[in-house]
């Protein structure tokens, strides 16, 4: 069973991403922010993969959240989401894109590629 923090302020687009990946078996916590992300990320079980959005709300964005997350768990695999095509960068190897608006497949694929 895969580990999956999904960190996105958009409440329905959470929930929506939280019910598929639990009814494909994975364990799922949420956050709607980059502060309360983090605050998971110090306080539960290891997390394997971070699904956040890269604008949100408060002082912690996706792309800081990511470096934070590397911190409190070395190896820990990224998938970032964006709207926004002027937030790109240069990926690591345990990290992917999804540009919104996507299926739900583009998320279990990309969730593949980043291998169990």
């Amino acid at each position: 069973m895969i580990r999956i923090l999904v960190a996105e302020d958009n409440e329905l687009a959470r929930e929506w991403l939280c019910e598929e990946l639990a009814s494909d078996g994975h364990a799922v916590m949420e956050a709607g922010d980059g502060e309360a992300a983090a605050k998971v990320l110090r306080e539960a079980a290891p997390i394997d993969i971070l699904l956040t959005d890269i604008r949100m709300p408060g002082a912690v964005d996706g792309w800081e959240l990511g470096e934070i997350a590397k911190q409190y768990a070395p190896g820990i695999r990224i998938v970032y989401v964006t709207g926004y095509s002027e937030e790109l960068r240069k990926l690591g190897p345990n990290e992917r894109m999804l540009h919104k608006p996507f299926l739900y497949r583009d998320v279990r694929r990309a969730i593949a590629d980043l291998g169990s």
